[in-house]
């Protein structure tokens, strides 16, 4: 298993990022019921 490293740190350190930030913000709620809308089409296309 080869895991990149240059593509996954990054990714990672930014999506930390901004969950910090939203989380501040107080709307991370909204982030994720958005992320829940978009996983539950990623789901039905795999069925």
């Amino acid at each position: 298993m080869n895991i990149k490293w240059k593509v996954l740190l990054p990714k990672l350190l930014l999506w930390l990022a901004i969950e910090w930030f939203l989380n501040g913000v107080g709307v991370d709620d909204l982030a994720d019921c958005v992320e829940f809308v978009f996983e539950r089409d990623l789901v039905v296309l795999y069925l």
